[in-house]
């Protein structure tokens, strides 16, 4: 009521209830959970940063970390901020200041921020690979800017018309319920549409232009088999290949391929440091003990480089150009006309 008599009671008693009302989930949860995504991003620029880069999912899983991280952070502060400030006004027997941020609001310049970094790096790596599923990101955050303004709308219309609280209840479920039927018809029309124009630009893929060059002790094998593992195609494409030959009365042999391909200067760069760099393990890296290799000359002409290391009785392999990172674990010392396989295979070929 307009004439209702102000009460008014002891200030530190009031900052005091305040304070144990609101520490824990200001400073035990959201402290705990800064923690938490803290972690998380240290792991995803540090030991993960190859599968960040490789992986549309870690990618929003770091900006997701990171944006929750920020929030949090902005609160806490905010909240030590007003607490410190609030001390300091009741000692000086002045009031309490009011607070802005001491609620469960999100400030809405994050939440663009968030959505702007997102929808970049998505949209980015969709170009750079073409893979059109990752432009599905716009879309979907069109429609939670559009659910946002609808409850902000929904909301002034029931105070408008004065709806109580059991009315306001209905008409939020209602709205609630239509829009998220929206949302999924959207979503699938949308998933279709981008799958449908992803698979008609689809273009067919050769791994090894002709595998028969491989052999045992200089002996063809009578049947070759190609296992292909794709683990990512982010800022960087990033899969496995293997091939085995096998011989009937006779042990089959294996040669691992594992292919880096990226338009990225920085990132190709990094990994070749990394593949330079003795113990240092990155997930989903290039895992070649370039310190210890022997240089092999043979192929040294052009822009592939080749490098060659015999370790555990295997023979090891780092071939790589511009934008291109192969290493191979042979059985054999590799010849001649199988390096020129391997060259064409992986390294004369548009990315795919």
């Amino acid at each position: 009521e307009e004439n209702a008599p102000e009460i008014d009671s002891d200030q530190s008693m009031k900052l005091k209830a305040i304070h144990k009302l609101l520490w824990k989930r200001q400073f035990g949860l959201g402290g705990l959970m800064c923690i938490l995504a803290l972690f998380q991003v240290i792991m995803s620029l540090t030991v993960n940063l190859n599968l960040v880069e490789q992986q549309a999912m870690m990618f929003s899983n770091l900006v997701l970390w990171s944006f929750a991280m920020t929030v949090w952070g902005i609160q806490l502060i905010a909240y030590g901020a007003w607490y410190w400030k609030a001390g300091k006004a009741i000692a000086n027997g002045g009031k309490m200041p009011e607070s802005k941020l001491q609620g469960n609001g999100l400030p809405y310049s994050i939440l663009v921020l968030f959505a702007v970094l997102h929808m970049g790096g998505l949209c980015l790596a969709g170009v750079l690979f073409r893979e059109p599923v990752n432009f599905l990101v716009i879309p979907i955050w069109g429609m939670v800017f559009g659910l946002i303004y609808m409850s902000g709308k929904i909301t002034v219309y029931a105070e408008k018309k004065k709806f109580g609280k059991e009315r306001f209840k209905l008409l939020t479920l209602g709205a609630s319920v239509f829009c998220t039927f929206l949302f999924i018809a959207i979503l699938m029309v949308a998933t279709v549409s981008v799958m449908s124009a992803g698979h008609k630009s689809e273009q067919p893929v050769t791994h090894i232009s002709d595998a028969t060059v491989f052999t045992a002790e200089g002996q063809p094998f009578e049947r070759y088999t190609e296992n292909y593992s794709l683990f990512g195609s982010f800022l960087m494409k990033n899969y496995q290949l293997v091939i085995t030959g096998r011989t009937e009365g006779k042990p089959s042999k294996e040669w691992y391929f594992q292919v880096h391909e990226t338009p990225i200067g920085a990132i190709h760069d990094r990994l070749l440091r990394e593949a330079d760099s003795s113990g240092f393990y990155r997930n989903n890296g290039v895992q070649f003990d370039l310190p210890q290799a022997t240089e092999y000359t043979v192929l040294q002409t052009g822009e592939v480089k080749c490098y060659e290391a015999i370790c555990e009785e295997e023979y090891r392999y780092l071939l790589y150009d511009s934008d291109t990172i192969v290493t191979l674990r042979a059985p054999e010392r590799l010849s001649g006309e199988e390096f020129a396989v391997i060259r064409q295979s992986f390294f004369q070929t548009t990315m795919k």
